[in-house]
């Protein structure tokens, strides 16, 4: 039954050209049956992993027949929507660009005087120390922005950063959308109208980035799995941020810190003798 299945998600006309197919289109969002179809040409080679974006059947869906291609899998919410939408709205915020010689901006861009106040605003910034790292400008230092980073700017320093009136409307329209997904999906809680409002703010972001042209860059693999996937999460699952990946990530830190900014063949055998070392000192 599964060979059946016809690949209908991105449809050709007789020119080969692809469809332009706008945000929300049915054919955007697969079924578990088109998903184990587009498993099994993998396995066969019947077209390459690039096009069809997976390499095979899951060893899961081979071992658990009943599982489900579209909520088997969480979310890797922190990574898709703080550092896939969220960073990459940010850094085209802030691309480089000489100033106009009239003085009239892109809609999609940061003039340079709200730039110059960001920076001083920067300035009177004092955390407590339960955030952890002391902040840093966004726009010069966003490539060194943790996860935490990320999450600490959204929800609250933004707030003074991005004051009303600094960014164009455009602008703020698309962040206020996205601190109101953030706020959802990434803090404790779930309610049906706060899913579905965060659900709505997400699929508005994407309308309002192609309906104002942006770059396809910015139409990337975490935007179209935190539209299509998020809210679906919860109505299957629950709160999506029950299931959040910090844990590992701060567990992944521990590592890196004890690793620095080394390389090597084997990193596991110099953290192992860190780690040895230091309790041997310790006792």
């Amino acid at each position: 039954m599964v060979a059946t299945v016809p690949l209908r998600w991105f449809p050709r006309p007789a020119s080969g050209a692809p469809v332009k197919m706008k945000v929300g289109d049915p054919r955007l969002r697969l079924t578990d049956e088109q998903q184990m179809h587009r498993a099994v040409m993998a396995d066969e080679g019947l077209a390459s992993p690039t096009i069809l974006g997976c390499k095979g059947i899951s060893l899961v869906h081979l071992c658990l027949l009943y599982a489900s291609y579209n909520d088997f899998y969480t979310v890797s919410v922190a990574h898709a929507l703080l550092y896939g939408v969220g960073r990459g709205l940010v850094a085209h915020m802030f691309r480089p660009m000489k100033k106009p010689a009239d003085g009239d901006y892109p809609p999609d861009i940061i003039p340079h005087a709200a730039r110059n106040l960001i920076k001083e605003r920067a300035k009177d910034i004092r955390l407590p120390t339960e955030y952890g790292r002391k902040y840093k400008c966004v726009e010069h230092y966003e490539a060194s922005f943790r996860m935490e980073d990320w999450l600490h700017f959204t929800c609250d320093l933004s707030e003074y950063i991005f004051l009303p009136g600094t960014l164009p409307p455009l602008l703020q329209r698309l962040w206020n959308l996205f601190v109101t997904a953030v706020e959802h999906y990434c803090r404790a809680g779930f309610t049906d109208a706060a899913s579905q409002k965060a659900a709505d703010s997400l699929f508005e972001f994407a309308r309002l980035m192609q309906e104002y042209g942006f770059p396809s860059k910015m139409f990337t693999y975490n935007l179209h799995i935190c539209v299509c996937r998020l809210r679906q999460q919860e109505l299957a699952r629950g709160a999506v941020s029950a299931s959040m990946e910090f844990v590992v990530e701060r567990v992944m830190q521990v590592f890196k810190t004890g690793m620095g900014r080394r390389v090597c063949q084997d990193p596991e055998k110099p953290f192992t003798n860190n780690f040895l070392l230091a309790q041997s000192l310790a006792r």
